[in-house]
């Protein structure tokens, strides 16, 4: 649900008109990534959040590899879509998944979209893994939370990162050394590949002990983002104009 903040951040950075030429996406910032670079306005995305129920993303399966699969998700992606690719995108995208075997990374910018993002959304132990191109895969976030090293390496010159991992000590008394473990697995999953330090500008919504799981408070989730991105304009607006400059003395 933290996610939901993505919204907040675009339509803020949408309404200072600052441009984005394109977009990688992880977990649930695959699902968001995804509609806005299909071209889907961000009131649609909002109003869409707005309609959406864990039933549309998740079924209870009996299986080993977790306690529900995310089939309905690849469906309802393509049901709100249709059964788009990568290169039928307005906005160039790509999704980051978790090879479970190597551990490694694994990017997906070509064929189709809605399998990609289902990978890229699979908690592991809680959401069976995508078997997708001769791999095992589950979430993206778990190698690389904030995936803006992908944006440098097709050629972004300025990278504005959102987090919505921000973690919390402070949990219900009765979680006892569960409690302790969350904030644990917060911490690592929010430094994973190290991309917090790896974006030009990174906002992070105020979303510390915020619910990962009650769709009650998306928009409470959507209007962190927006507050979140409002103190970084004048900063995000400097830089641009700045490139700019530098791009026309470069070439005069």
């Amino acid at each position: 649900m933290r996610g939901f903040a993505h919204i907040g951040v675009l339509q803020v950075l949408e309404g200072a008109n600052i441009p984005i030429d394109m977009v990688s996406g992880t977990s649930v910032g695959s699902v968001i990534g995804a509609f806005y670079c299909a071209g889907v306005p961000l009131k649609m995305v909002e109003e869409l959040a707005v309609d959406t129920r864990w039933w549309n993303f998740g079924w209870p399966t009996l299986s080993r590899d977790g306690l529900v699969s995310f089939a309905a998700l690849e469906k309802w992606i393509e049901f709100q879509l249709g059964p788009l690719h990568f290169e039928d995108l307005a906005t160039p995208f790509a999704v980051t998944a978790t090879d479970m075997l190597t551990g490694e990374t694994v990017v997906f910018n070509s064929g189709p979209l809605a399998p990609a993002v289902r990978a890229s959304c699979s908690v592991p132990g809680l959401v069976t893994p995508a078997h997708y191109e001769g791999r095992i895969l589950c979430d993206g976030a778990i190698s690389d939370n904030v995936p803006g090293d992908i944006l440098y390496e097709q050629g972004a010159d300025f990278v504005i990162g959102v987090d919505v991992f921000r973690s919390t000590y402070k949990r219900p008394l009765h979680l006892g050394p569960v409690g302790r473990g969350l904030t644990a697995v917060e911490i690592m999953v929010r430094k994973s590949g190290n991309g917090l330090k790896n974006v030009d500008c990174l906002i992070s919504p105020e979303l510390a002990g915020a619910t990962y799981i009650r769709f009650s408070k998306r928009q409470e989730m959507i209007e962190l983002g927006r507050r979140a991105t409002v103190p970084h304009l004048d900063c995000i607006e400097a830089q641009i104009k700045n490139a700019k400059t530098y791009e026309v003395l470069q070439t005069s």
